[in-house]
């Protein structure tokens, strides 16, 4: 490994125990990072998606939806799993008129296919636009526009518990 490398596999994968208000497991790991990170991958990222804001080092701890739907503590995969937190956890869909802070936004696919979610931290005034807090794969945390992320957004919904 070179000075260059961040993050490398240093434990077997884990499960927490985690689940749904309704008392259903979540499936979900920890510790599934198999490549090295490089600072230049990241260098690369921020130039591709300037401006945004990096608050974490690279981590395989957790991924988006463990961001998103599990408080940073483990990574969640599972389509079917994310759809189960909306359902179970009582998210009630919003429109993007009427998000506030701390609402979470879910990126899919064409095909209803969850691909990324994150946090909105705000509304940017002079475009209108949402920033959301996410976390980019085993990479890090970032602060960014809706659609200056590596994923689309062309499908996107936003989310609130409401109780």
């Amino acid at each position: 490994m070179t000075g260059s490398t961040l993050v490398q596999q240093t434990q077997l994968p884990r499960e927490l125990k985690l689940q749904t208000r309704l008392g259903n497991d979540i499936v979900n790991c920890q510790g599934i990072m198999k490549n090295p990170i490089t600072k230049q991958q990241i260098e690369d990222l921020k130039n591709r998606y300037h401006p945004i804001s990096i608050r974490t080092c690279p981590s395989s701890i957790y991924n988006c939806h463990g961001l998103t739907f599990a408080a940073r503590r483990t990574w969640i995969a599972e389509n079917d799993e994310i759809y189960k937190i909306l359902h179970e956890d009582d998210y009630q869909q919003i429109q993007e008129g009427d998000i506030l802070p701390s609402d979470s936004v879910v990126y899919f696919d064409n095909d209803s296919f969850v691909i990324h979610s994150g946090i909105v931290v705000d509304k940017n005034k002079v475009f209108n636009v949402p920033i959301i807090c996410s976390k980019w794969g085993h990479f890090f945390e970032a602060i960014h526009l809706l659609g200056s992320c590596p994923y689309q957004a062309d499908n996107v919904k936003y989310y609130r518990i409401y109780r």
